[in-house]
């Protein structure tokens, strides 16, 4: 594994221009005060220019539009503003597959603050009292995200799969996704489907905020390279509440090149 310490953004992106363009897997750690998006995008045009399919992927919608603003303002960019898209967008953008959504018997949707609380509304019926379900429902929020619901024997005891079973059933009557499970269930319904993605470059921003569902989606679909930067010290984002910091010290334990 290569390393180096740069000084400034624009070193960081000048090493980024230097990595090969396509099966590059790389990392840029840096601190939150830093703005890496424009030494990222800068790789991504590279790539783009090439002739290879390239996403800048975020960590969140907001992460996003900073990225979309980025190649909007660049009149020579060869990348629009739709190459930049959040987790959960490029998560959606896969469920929206029908052999995908059709494997894990959900659609490309996510419900809404609206519909969440009707469902927490539905899910009483399992007769649990407010805090104990409330707790339960965290357990399972954060499982999911950390991917531990891929072990079939995560839920140990008979209320929790009660529970889980209401949840579910009321979850795929309305052909809809929990927040927390479109990056896991996007994975897994490639997996099942055996669905061959497009071959893509990705740029990802803010990895270190992002779950370890999200971060194995992004792996999975980074076949053609991986260039990911993240926070020297862990964070969430505003869209994922349960970030897995350690998936970035393992990409970077496995990159070719760390920054």
């Amino acid at each position: 594994m290569g390393a180096c310490t740069v000084a400034s953004v624009r070193d960081a992106m000048d090493e980024l221009l230097k990595l090969p363009i396509e099966g590059a897997c790389a990392c840029v750690e840096h601190d939150a005060s830093d703005d890496v998006a424009p030494a990222l995008a800068a790789y991504a045009c590279r790539v783009a220019e090439a002739g290879l399919p390239v996403r800048i992927v975020c960590a969140d919608s907001w992460t996003a539009a900073r990225s979309r603003a980025l190649l909007d303002a660049d009149p020579t960019s060869p990348l629009d503003a739709a190459s930049a898209v959040s987790v959960r967008e490029l998560a959606l953008g896969v469920m929206g597959d029908a052999r995908v959504s059709a494997a894990v018997g959900r659609g490309a949707r996510v419900l809404d603050g609206n519909e969440m609380d009707v469902l927490m509304e539905d899910v009483k019926v399992s007769g649990l009292k407010p805090g104990r379900l409330r707790e339960m429902l965290k357990f399972f929020y954060k499982s999911i995200s950390e991917c531990a619901d891929d072990d079939e024997r995560w839920l140990i005891s008979a209320e929790e799969q009660t529970v889980y079973a209401i949840l579910t059933e009321n979850l795929e009557a309305r052909r809809a996704l929990l927040p927390c499970e479109a990056a896991s269930l996007a994975h897994r319904g490639l997996v099942a489907a055996g669905v061959e993605w497009e071959d893509l470059v990705l740029v990802v921003d803010d990895y270190t905020t992002m779950s370890r569902a999200s971060q194995r989606l992004v792996r999975h679909l980074a076949t053609r390279g991986l260039v990911a930067a993240g926070r020297t010290l862990a964070a969430a984002s505003a869209e994922e509440s349960y970030p897995c910091f350690e998936g970035f010290r393992e990409l970077a334990d496995a990159a070719e090149c760390v920054v």
